[in-house]
This record gives structure tokens, C-alpha cells and sequence, in this order.
């Protein structure tokens, strides 16, 4: 239909932004790299690692979301550290020395996944959240809550269950790109497959993300 053609339209748009650089400083590499001092090929690899890291999670989400469409996904079930499943995530994103951390427990999922939805509310956060960002967790009842805040304005309440489509047009609105509604579908459908739930609040001034999933083996 019109909406998943502007949707595929729409992400292959945003590939090609990080793709640019990698593929300008790959030719600048290749054909000058003696011209370079060691610092310079440093920001060069570092570039080029960062902007990688995002079309890899943007074709992550792609492939996840096509295998939820054919019923072709399945998770694991495994007791997992919060707290490195955290680090784990923050190590693909750029920027997170201002990230503040507060977790602990353990909680049963899927290493792989659990760090998909984790690097996609931390980057949603980055880019379109406030200035200040938190994670921290709460556990109750059987249950770990993972918690993403920002300190930004929030998304309007008539939106805040359309920012889970993938091809709703909330993400727009918002000045947002298509991939984050896929990333925020992709999240919550993991989410649900591993026993759990992603919902969103705003609370006190604090734009939240809350990833809820079992603490124990009752998955």
C-alpha cells in the first residue's frame, strides 16, 4: 500500500545518510591514506565505525520486522546481568559518557534482542529526546523494568500509541524519521515475544520508555 511504499522509500533514504561518509572516507583511505596523520585515520576509523553501527541497527530492524511478518522468529530464553546487557548495548552508540546508569538485577531473555530494543531507545533518546538521558531499572512482582528517560517535551498524547506503528505517519509529525517506527515496532513486538511489554510516559517533566520482562524463569 502507499504507507509501506513511503515507509521502504523513506528508510532507504536514511541508509544512504551514513553510508556517505563511510563510503567517502573508504575512497580517501584507500587512495591517500600516507597523507594521513595517525590521529587523523584515527577519527577516520572511528567514523566509520559509528556510522556503520547505524545502518547495521537500521537492516537489523528491517530483517527482524520481515521475519515477524513470515512467523520465521523465535528467542531465547537465558537469565541475563541487566547491568551488562546495558554496557553491552551503549558500546554501538556514539556519545554516551553523559548516559547516566543506575541498574542491577538479572532478567530472562534474549542476549541478542534484549540489546536491539536497548540500543534503539537509547538512540531515540539521543536524537530526539532531551539533553539529559537515564536508564535505570526497578524490579517487583517477578518482573525487571528497564526504564529509558529523557529530560525532552514528549510526544503529544494522541500520538503516543501511533509512534509503535511502523508505518504511521506519527514519526513525521514529530520530525522524526520512518526508521524509528520501525525500531519502536520492532522493540515492542520483541518485547511481547519474550513475555514482556514497551510502553511510553511522560512523567514529571521525564519522556520514559519502560521495557518491562520477566525477572525469573516463568517466561
Amino acid at each position: 500500500n502507499d504507507a509501506r511504499s513511503e515507509f521502504i522509500a523513506s528508510v532507504s533514504h536514511e541508509l544512504r545518510t551514513p553510508l556517505t561518509p563511510v563510503v567517502a572516507l573508504s575512497h580517501e583511505l584507500r587512495d591517500r591514506t600516507a597523507e594521513f596523520s595517525q590521529e587523523e585515520l584515527s577519527e577516520f576509523a572511528a567514523t566509520i565505525a559509528r556510522e556503520s553501527d547505524e545502518v547495521a541497527a537500521i537492516v537489523n530492524d528491517l530483517l527482524v520486522a520481515a521475519r515477524f511478518e513470515t512467523g520465521q522468529i523465535s528467542v531465547a530464553a537465558e537469565t541475563l546481568d541487566v547491568s551488562e546487557q546495558i554496557q553491552h548495548a551503549l558500546a554501538t552508540v556514539a556519545d554516551t559518557e553523559d548516559i547516566q546508569v543506575e541498574a542491577g538485577g538479572s532478567v530472562v531473555a534474549d542476549s541478542g534482542r534484549l540489546r536491539q530494543i536497548l540500543r534503539n531507545l537509547v538512540t531515540n533518546a539521543q536524537h530526539y529526546g532531551g539533553r539529559d538521558i537515564r536508564v535505570t531499572t526497578h524490579q517487583a512482582n517477578g518482573t525487571m523494568q528497564i526504564t529509558v528517560a529523557d529530560s525532552g517535551p514528549g510526544i503529544p498524547p494522541a500520538l503516543r500509541e501511533r509512534i509503535f506503528e511502523a508505518y504511521s505517519s506519527a514519526h513525521e509529525d514529530q520530525g522524526m524519521p520512518a526508521s524509528v517506527g520501525l525500531g519502536l515496532t520492532v522493540s515492542r513486538s520483541l518485547a511481547t515475544l519474550m513475555g514482556g511489554s514497551l510502553v511510553y510516559h511522560h512523567v514529571d517533566g521525564w519522556s520514559r520508555m519502560e521495557l518491562q520482562l520477566p525477572a525469573d524463569s516463568e517466561v
